[in-house]
């Protein structure tokens, strides 16, 4: 019986495929997303345009105005910034102003009650003040028509030294004369007689006042 040959088979172990695991893209570092405030939808500030900036009541583009709009273009703020600046400054100006506005009230206040509180010019004696005063702010010849104007605009005519002053002027203006009446009559020299006195001739004589110079009028 022949021998039938038998081939060996070796025993081979299957190698398992390997899958290459892929190379993870790099992570890119961002800033975190600002987050609105109060939950508002953030948007795109509009840039600086002076000609559409709006401007406080009572306030008008001039120098002060263009030197604003120099400054806020080198600063590179925006329009809303630039708004807020503008009413900041507003608010600030308002302000002072109501507090110049308040003393200057304050001040008046306390000027009326000293002249009614003056032994001079106050108590029974302000009637008759004022009516003095008047007939020398009334008479063209002795008075300019925008003076009391100017009196009642700056706060002067409160004032206890002003008020004092024109009174002993008009006190000494209506010594032998009368301020306000009938055209004067002539003398025979043809000057006018009992004419108002001026005010440097009532408070220093006929002569006037006299340094060794020359004298005027």
């Amino acid at each position: 019986m022949s021998e039938i040959p038998t081939t060996e088979t070796t025993p081979t172990s299957t190698t398992p495929e390997i899958t290459p695991t892929p190379t993870p893209e790099p992570t890119l570092i961002t800033e975190p997303e600002a987050k609105p405030e109060d939950g508002k939808t953030l948007a795109t500030e509009a840039p600086f345009d002076p000609e559409t900036l709006p401007l406080p009541e009572g306030f008008e583009k001039g120098e002060h105005f263009d030197q604003f709009v120099e400054w806020a273009k080198d600063a590179g703020i925006n329009q809303t910034r630039a708004e807020k600046l503008i009413n900041l400054y507003a608010e600030s100006a308002k302000r002072q102003t109501e507090a110049l506005s308040r003393a200057w009230e304050d001040q008046n206040a306390n000027w009326q009650k000293e002249v009614k509180e003056d032994k001079e010019l106050g108590g029974t004696n302000l009637t008759g003040v004022k009516q003095t005063i008047s007939k020398l702010l009334d008479n063209p010849d002795l008075s300019d028509p925008k003076f009391r104007e100017a009196l009642d605009f700056t706060g002067a005519g409160n004032n206890p030294a002003v008020i004092r002053t024109l009174y002993r002027w008009a006190q000494k203006l209506s010594e032998g004369a009368s301020i306000a009446g009938s055209p004067p009559g002539r003398d025979g020299n043809g000057q006018i007689a009992n004419a108002p006195r001026s005010p440097a001739e009532a408070l220093y004589g006929p002569s006037g006042p006299h340094t060794g110079g020359p004298r005027l009028g």
